[in-house]
């Protein structure tokens, strides 16, 4: 309540209960009523401050929809299948390298052995003018003792057969 009597010097028990005072009745009235100029600064500032308390709003939701948002991704049955085929197709990347390295390593053992079983062959002997000396029953003859004068003898060559017959035996003589 404001309280104007109409001069200043004039004053009524109405000046003494009221919130303000005013020395004219004119003055009484711009202090009821608030200046424009000053509702718009308040509303303005009224306006800003709301403006940020929903941007800050906004910006926390969007923040907690963004966790949601990823904390439904990482339990979805579409992301843990493409994590599965990711990982089995790390898992197949490994497997074939390890089977290719095995594989190689099987090669080249194999070649050694055929390098060796080669090495071993009576036909490598052969061409290197060596013979085979094969008895009738087509068993190899191995010392001189097996033969007797007359016996027939087969003796394979690279590039084919002859066959001969023992004339004589001449055994080795034993170095002492």
């Amino acid at each position: 309540m404001i309280s104007a009597v109409g001069h200043e010097t004039d004053v009524t028990i109405a000046d003494f209960v009221a919130d303000l005072r005013a020395p004219t009745p004119s003055a009484a009235a711009e202090l009821a009523i608030p200046r424009i100029e000053d509702m718009l600064e308040r509303l303005m500032s009224a306006r800003n401050r709301l403006a940020l308390r929903m941007e800050d709003k906004l910006r926390r939701l969007q923040d907690k929809l963004e966790q949601k948002r990823l904390r439904l991704m990482n339990v979805s049955p579409a992301y843990r299948l493409r994590q599965q085929r990711q990982r089995h197709g790390e898992l197949q990347d490994r497997l074939t390298a390890l089977m290719r390295a095995r594989l190689d390593a099987a090669r080249h053992r194999l070649a050694l052995l055929a390098e060796r079983l080669n090495g071993a062959s009576p036909l490598v002997r052969l061409t290197s003018g060596y013979s085979y000396v094969a008895g009738t029953n087509g068993r190899a003859v191995k010392s001189a003792g097996q033969v007797s004068p007359g016996d027939e003898l087969r003796i394979h060559l690279i590039d084919g057969v002859i066959t001969a017959r023992a004339e004589q035996i001449e055994p080795k003589e034993e170095r002492g």
